[in-house]
């Protein structure tokens, strides 16, 4: 038997081997590996947050002009600084309205409920809903204390998810100062362990994620916040109450193509009912207005084409990739597909250029 032959048998053999270990003891090593996610969370996050801010340390990098040696350290200073700026802002300006929002609403609905009750009540009378619209109306309280449970389970995974967001916003730092060292040495690593077939097709793949999401992440981001800072300041204009509570809704539902401002406009509309429902008939008319300048200026200025798919393709990583890891799936799912797109486009064309030199040759 040939050496080649028997390395390719022990390989299959291994791989075989533990894809069976990994079907019989899948709840174990799901539960293994969840473990080392949470142990290493502030991490990953701290990637996350290092790549987002390296787009604004790159932008002080270019334009500050001092001594190289020193370029660095005024730039991260510049970068962070402003990170904290803005954290600042959002924690005394807009954090406590949309708190203050919140809870207005919640005692509006507590002191309206009876009203409502009494209303469906009486206009449902006699007719054949009337047993449905009162059974509904009467469980309306075990909907609050149900509505209640997700809400206390969130205020506590939102208390541990700050921990490991503020440990990763310290730990981003070093990675934006060592980032060069960090990627050349992942380069290494990976050049050493696979063939150099393999690691070209990787670093290529890697570079076009890093240019197709980068570009895409920054456009969604920027296209956010304008279309917020429009819809506060049309809010304000038209005199509706919870402005900023709105405008939050609406910038960051904003970030997920095709489906995010129909998600952010509903919970809007429904909060304005509450409160005039003329009001919310002014909100719908005004937002409908800004979408439409959202989908044919704002958003093909700032963002462009930056994804190269077809529509049908961007909203099916949309529902895929929500339906999978929900907002962040849908938010990322469109980068995140169009790499995968692109690569199999690329793998496509080596194919069919590969046959047609066999044609050629015959």
């Amino acid at each position: 038997m040939k050496q080649g032959s028997l390395k390719k048998i022990i390989l299959t053999s291994t791989y075989v081997f533990f894809l069976v270990l990994l079907l019989l003891h899948f709840e174990t090593v799901i539960s293994f590996f969840s473990s080392i996610f949470t142990a290493v969370s502030p991490f990953i996050y701290g990637i996350c947050i290092a790549y987002v801010i390296n787009w604004i340390y790159m932008f002080f990098y270019r334009r500050i002009l001092v001594k190289e040696k020193h370029k660095k350290l005024f730039s991260i200073l510049f970068a962070y600084l402003l990170i904290i700026i803005f954290i600042v802002l959002m924690v005394m300006i807009v954090i406590p309205q949309v708190i203050n929002s919140i809870t207005n609403i919640v005692n509006k609905c507590i002191v309206m409920f009876p009203i409502w009750r009494e209303y469906l009540n009486n206009l449902f009378n006699g007719s054949p809903f009337d047993d449905t619209i009162t059974r509904f109306t009467s469980n309306w309280d075990s909907y609050l204390s149900t509505v209640a449970t997700p809400v206390l389970n969130f205020t506590k995974n939102f208390a541990v998810s700050m921990y490991n967001w503020i440990i990763g916003f310290i730990v981003s730092i070093y990675f934006v100062l060592e980032k060069e060292k960090l990627l050349s040495y992942c380069k290494r690593i990976l050049k050493v362990s696979i063939p150099e077939k393999w690691y070209n097709e990787i670093i290529d793949a890697s570079s076009s994620f890093h240019t197709v999401f980068g570009q895409f992440l920054k456009g969604k981001l920027l296209e956010a916040v304008i279309v917020g800072v429009i819809c506060f300041i049309g809010v304000t204009c038209m005199g509706l109450p919870y402005t900023m509570l709105i405008s939050v809704i609406i910038s960051i539902t904003n970030i997920i193509p095709f489906f995010g401002p129909i998600i952010g406009a509903v919970p809007c509309i429904i909060i304005l009912l509450v409160e005039n429902p003329l009001q919310a008939l002014y909100f719908t008319i005004f937002f409908s207005i800004l979408m439409v300048v959202d989908a044919n200026f704002i958003g093909p200025k700032v963002i462009g084409n930056k994804v190269g798919m077809s529509s049908l393709f961007m909203i099916f990583s949309v529902i895929f990739g929500g339906s999978l890891f929900g907002f962040f799936g849908m938010v990322l799912g469109v980068p995140v597909f169009a790499v995968i797109y692109n690569i199999i486009t690329r793998l496509v064309h080596k194919g069919e250029k590969k046959n047609t030199i066999k044609q050629a040759k015959k």
